[in-house]
């Protein structure tokens, strides 16, 4: 049974497949600690839409200061390599699944308010902590649920299984997922971003966090 069980996990992992090539590449050379802003730039250049959005980012309320921001190098500048990473990834994980994806057992809509408001609440906890990572605790609060996206979109009918026990028995979530599926949210999450080769941290985080159940 366990074999199986891996078995699909792994499958599913690979049906979820790679982020998308930009978002992707972005992920990668902004990890690098010697990142080349003007490579950094050219690639963003060759996506438009990618281009717009980090140019709108950087004049939002929140950053734009007293000047405009017109070019792209300047706006990374300002928004600095690891935001401009995490934005990727976010931007690459929304246009995976938008927030008008079909679904039977999520409101899309729904999920991604409330992904963005754990994001903010880890950002905030770790700023008050003193936690220079704070950015990291965002971005990890924005990846926390895509396992259960996953699930819902590639395991729909033990996805809704485990909801309807957990709802009936009152238990949690990964807990009714583990009796159904012989694995939960976290553990597909997990092996989801170390596909997408994000560091080790992010992975584990994802893997345990949703283990607050009794065994």
């Amino acid at each position: 049974m366990e074999t199986s069980t891996k078995y699909f996990v792994a499958d599913l992992v690979e049906e979820v497949g790679s982020l998308p090539s930009v978002a992707a590449q972005i992920v990668s050379q902004t990890s690098d600690p010697d990142c080349d802003i003007g490579d950094l730039c050219r690639l963003i250049h060759s996506d438009s839409v990618m281009t717009m959005r980090f140019l709108a980012l950087a004049n939002s309320a929140a950053l734009s200061g007293a000047h405009e921001t017109r070019n792209l190098r300047a706006a990374l500048v300002k928004l600095g390599l690891r935001r401009v990473r995490n934005v990727s990834l976010f931007m690459g994980m929304h246009d995976m699944n938008p927030i008008d994806l079909p679904s039977n057992n999520l409101d899309m809509k729904e999920f991604w308010k409330y992904t963005l408001a754990t994001a903010s609440c880890a950002q905030g906890l770790a700023w008050q902590r003193g936690d220079k990572s704070y950015e990291d605790a965002w971005l990890v609060g924005i990846l926390h649920g895509i396992g259960i996206v996953a699930l819902d979109q590639r395991a729909e009918k033990g996805f809704q299984k485990a909801l309807f026990q957990a709802q009936d028995q009152q238990n949690s979530l990964a807990e009714a997922e583990l009796k159904v599926l012989e694995f939960h949210h976290g553990e597909l999450g997990s092996r989801i971003l170390k596909q997408w080769r994000l560091p080790r941290i992010f992975a584990e985080v994802l893997e345990f966090y949703s283990e607050d159940f009794e065994p």
